[in-house]
């Protein structure tokens, strides 16, 4: 399946006109989509598009799908659609997106569900696709804003509560919004335009110029109570940073797990919404009350062996559990390994690295092993100031044991200490914020004195939040195990909540490697065009980024590098595909030559990829050859070859062999990269070989910057090539002993004119 088109399943496309189903078409095959119409129309379809016939009347046909499609695409008018849907429709929740095509397919409208249902992103996917018009109304895209109600949706965030509908609208009206983020990723703040309404953090003491916020975003692990009668409408997003350890007696129900998880959370204030993943021990990887509830809240299950659990330090270790599974921790230790290894990996497989790591473990020799639980039981027996075995260890390695077990009692203490103290904070932050800081103020009336109590309690507020925080790292407990019983309920749970440092996405991300080719949008593919318009990230040379512009979309993370920084460009490219994010790589040209799809793909095998994850797409582009050969006429009709004469990553030996090779072969040749600032004698020694082999007459095309404003195109000779001006941007075409100009086209003879049938 085209890997755009999976965001958007399934999707259904509407026809009632033999036009319309003809404009569909295109969009049925790229997307995937199925086509309905009239049989009236059947006759006008093709065999590579998924049809289905309805012969109800279109609006009772529509209320019989409704619910079966996320997308719906019509090609109608947008009037009649709208009485069409208008029955139909519940609320932009559960609603599909709607988008309506005009049957001369110049317009693509998006009129449903534009944020929540993905209309206003399929409206520019299919514009690009269709080289029409997107037509996209929201405020938020017309001040190129990201929308409040989906921005955390490509960092796999969940949306809390809060009076979503004022807070966006005091987003359009531009007026200051005061963001608190305390976790998840900032990219999204990095990209905003400058003429931003966002105020981030809380003023400082005594900052009386500090914009008065008008609405309040709050993206944390915390679940805040807002009182219903406040005047400063708030939303809360939930970056998904939590992972709960669980450990459980066999048969334990899903509801005892559920409710166990919920008190937790509830008697924390945190925010299940935050919740990342549950880990436990690998022996619990078919315990059916925790794989039932990981399936229904679409939660991945991470499990560790007991030899690596073991190795964690944490808080309350139990002797008991060490005899029964081997590690005196299940639940903190498998938080804490949660939290550091396990925030992008999905339910259905870990990283070749994960697995190669634990197929080592298993496969240790028994001798190993012995030597590892023979050590394991020694130390938990000094960590619990059990009798130790002296014939095992001598005098040095007894001492630094029963020093390790005092400070893993003194840290057990202060996690009791932390925990309970954390507990008491978070509820003192969640009564202030209730009660707007300790008395009901209405941001917009205060007199200057109220303001600067109001800017001190909020710092105050701050430094407090900081202070709890300031000691928890990734993968350390907020939580540690507490014991759950559930009266009716069989078995036992036990539940401790660690913090990852990173978001989980619950996302597979996807590398879009796209050759924009040779610089105007008319010469870039549909295809490429519409992977530009899908992607959350946009990475490239800044030349690149900049021909493309027209194609970017509010909310999208640009990242622009120098033309030298190739190799950053790929593995920045990697590293935010592998966190779940969708990413288009642009290349001038078409990607896979001299472009960035090599390296990338380079780079994805050196790190072991299984070809998976992330999921890679190519999309081919224009390439400089052939932009220029259409320029001058048809230079390339017969065999040819490119070279690049930069010998930064080919040494000139092997570039000298490959130069005399062609030339003595009569391939017609085009040069990249013929002559930079620095290296200027290559392409000298580059004509004089050539000069070797053709007539000093033999027809060459200097092409640079091949459709674009500044645009040279200069037809010569071999003997004369470098007379001219030549540089980075300029591609050079030699012709063989068969080229010739006419008329100042550069024609290179097929053979067509000698065929004889």
């Amino acid at each position: 399946m085209n890997l755009i088109g999976q965001e958007f399943q399934p999707i259904a496309a509407i026809a009632t006109t033999p036009t319309a189903t003809k404009l569909l078409q295109p969009i049925c095959q790229t997307l995937e989509a199925t086509l309905w119409m009239p049989e009236s129309c059947q006759h006008t379809t093709n065999s590579t598009v998924n049809t289905k016939i309805y012969t109800d009347s279109l609006k009772n046909h529509l209320a019989n799908i409704w619910q079966n499609y996320s997308a719906i695409v019509f090609c109608l008018a947008s009037g009649a659609v709208v009485r069409l849907i208008s029955p139909l429709l519940q609320d932009k929740y559960h609603d599909p997106a709607v988008v309506v095509v005009d049957e001369a397919g110049k317009f693509v409208i998006s009129l449903c569900s534009g944020h929540q249902g993905g209309a206003d992103k399929m409206t520019n996917v299919l514009a690009r696709l269709l080289n029409a018009t997107p037509i996209i109304t929201g405020a938020s895209h017309n001040l190129r804003l990201p929308g409040i109600d989906i921005l955390g949706k490509p960092f796999g965030w969940r949306r809390g509560e809060g009076d979503w509908n004022r807070v966006s609208g005091i987003v359009a009206r531009g007026e200051t919004v005061q963001v608190i983020q305390e976790v998840g990723s900032t990219l999204w703040q990095e990209h905003l335009p400058q003429n931003h309404p966002f105020y981030f953090g809380f003023p400082e003491i005594g900052d009386r110029s500090s914009p008065t916020p008008k609405a309040r975003i709050w993206i944390s692990f915390t679940q805040r109570q807002f009182a219903p009668d406040s005047d400063l409408p708030k939303v809360q997003w939930h970056p998904r940073v939590l992972w709960i350890g669980v450990g459980c007696e066999r048969g334990t129900s899903k509801k005892l797990i559920a409710t166990a998880i919920q008190q937790v959370f509830q008697a924390n204030h945190l925010a299940e919404g935050a919740i990342a993943g549950i880990a436990t021990i690998d022996i619990k990887a078919d315990e059916i009350g925790l794989v039932k509830f990981c399936q229904e809240q679409n939660l991945p299950l991470q499990t560790f062996s007991s030899e690596l659990l073991s190795c964690v330090e944490v808080p309350t270790p139990s002797n008991i559990v060490a005899q029964e599974v081997g590690t005196p921790s299940v639940a903190e230790a498998a938080a804490i390994l949660g939290a550091r290894e396990g925030r992008r990996k999905k339910e259905e497989g870990r990283s070749k690295k994960e697995e190669v790591r634990r197929k080592k473990e298993e496969g240790r020799s028994k001798k190993e092993e012995g030597r590892k639980n023979k050590w394991i039981d020694t130390q938990i027996q000094s960590n619990y100031k059990h009798p130790v075995d002296d014939g095992v260890l001598n005098p040095e390695e007894k001492d630094n044991l029963n020093s390790e077990s005092k400070e893993n009692e003194v840290r057990s203490q202060k996690s009791e200490v932390r925990s309970q103290k954390l507990g008491r904070k978070n509820k003192w932050i969640d009564t202030q914020i209730q009660t707007n800081y300790k008395h009901p103020v209405d941001d917009g009336v205060l007199n200057p004195e109220e303001k600067d109590n109001l800017n001190s309690e909020s710092k105050e507020n701050t430094d407090n939040l900081s202070s709890d925080f300031q000691g928890i790292n990734e993968g350390n407990l907020l939580v540690s195990k507490q014991i759950f019983r559930l009266e009716g309920e069989p078995g036992a749970a036990t539940i401790a909540v660690a913090i990852s440092k990173k978001e989980y996405t619950g996302r597979t991300g996807k590398l879009l490697l796209i050759g924009t080719g040779p610089g105007k949008l008319e010469q870039m593919t549909p295809a490429a065009k519409m992977a530009v318009s899908y992607a959350d990230v946009v990475i490239g040379y800044s030349l690149y980024i900049d021909l493309i512009q027209p194609l970017l979309n509010p909310g999208q993370i640009i990242e622009k590098l120098p033309i030298t920084q190739e190799k950053e460009r790929a593995e920045r490219a990697i590293e935010l595909a592998n966190f779940g994010l969708n990413v288009a790589v642009v290349s001038s040209g078409d990607c896979g030559i001299y472009g960035m799809a090599g390296l990338v793909l380079e780079q994805l095998r050196a790190k072991g990829w299984d070809g998976k994850i992330p999921m890679v797409e190519v999309f081919p582009g224009v390439s400089a050859l052939q932009s220029a050969a259409a320029r001058v006429g048809a230079p390339l009709m017969h065999d040819f070859c490119s070279i690049s004469l930069s010998d930064l990553l080919t040494p000139w030996e092997v570039i000298e062999k490959r130069l005399n090779a062609v030339a003595m072969a009569d391939f017609v040749v085009a040069l990249y990269n013929p002559k930079s600032q620095k290296r200027k004698e290559q392409l000298v020694k580059a004509v004089n070989i050539f000069l070797e082999y053709r007539k000093p007459e033999t027809p060459v095309a200097i092409a640079r910057s091949v459709y674009r404003e500044n645009e040279e195109i200069t037809l010569t000779s071999l003997d004369k090539l470098l007379e001219f001006s030549i540089d980075m941007l300029t591609v050079i075409l030699i012709g063989n002993e068969s080229t010739g100009i006419y008329n100042n086209w550069m024609i290179t003879p097929r053979g067509y004119t000698n065929y004889q049938k």
